[in-house]
């Protein structure tokens, strides 16, 4: 059962975010979501990080669906250099997280989760 109603799946937009994280994974970097809106075509705003956190979900779940890490890990508060709550919302979603979590316990997911992507070998 689909967590995230898929919506980019199979567009340039989805693609072009699915690569930008990529190449930061393999660079063992870190992506701020101004680089996501970006590589969007999109500005700054509500509207931005709504339809970002929607893509951002769609490639999460591709990710638990083939047995990866989340890749979306990466993608960072360019302030606090966290993720947002979005990716712990999902991540709890998706199982991936136990529901309820501490914010102890996130940040040590979110530290495993970064280790597995850095880990692993993206295309591109």
């Amino acid at each position: 059962m689909a967590i995230v109603r898929q919506k980019y799946s199979g567009s340039t937009q989805y693609q072009a975010v699915f690569d930008l994280l990529a190449r930061a994974a393999t660079e063992m970097r870190m992506v701020s979501y101004g680089e996501v809106f970006n590589a969007m075509g999109l500005r700054s705003g509500n509207h931005a990080g709504r339809e970002a956190g929607r893509l951002l979900g769609e490639i999460s779940e591709s990710m638990v669906g083939g047995g990866r890490p989340l890749l979306t890990a990466v993608v960072v508060n360019q302030s606090t250099r966290l993720p947002g709550a979005g990716f712990f919302d999902l991540a709890s979603a998706l199982g991936r997280l136990r529901k309820g979590a501490s914010e102890e316990e996130k940040r040590a997911f979110w530290e495993e989760e970064c280790e597995a992507v850095f880990d692993m070998s993206w295309p591109g």
